[in-house]
């Protein structure tokens, strides 16, 4: 026949253990909410930064369309890249022959 322990037939060390066992969950749980708070902090932080970014790429968008005084204009940066690249030896080939 097999021995089966109820909760009135725990000793000591099983308790302890138990209180133990209880207390490190709540302990991670504890950590758990700390850190998705934290990373929502983080989350709301970074939304913010990419809001003003992008108003700030919106406000030079605009500024090259227009065309203002004292702006480089949408043509003069790409006839720079293009000619930046034209430069530029070519790389040599990764090709083995």
């Amino acid at each position: 026949m097999s021995h089966v322990q109820t909760a009135s037939q725990q000793d000591v060390i099983t308790c302890d253990s138990l209180t133990s066992v209880e207390e490190r969950e709540r302990r991670l749980i504890e950590g758990v909410v700390a850190l998705a708070r934290s990373l929502r902090d983080e989350r709301d932080r970074l939304a913010a930064r990419l809001r003003e970014v992008e108003r700030e790429l919106n406000a030079l968008s605009g500024k090259l369309d227009v065309g203002e005084p004292g702006t480089a204009g949408l043509d003069t940066l790409s006839g720079f890249r293009v000619g930046a690249r034209a430069d530029r030896p070519p790389r040599p080939s990764r090709r083995r022959v």
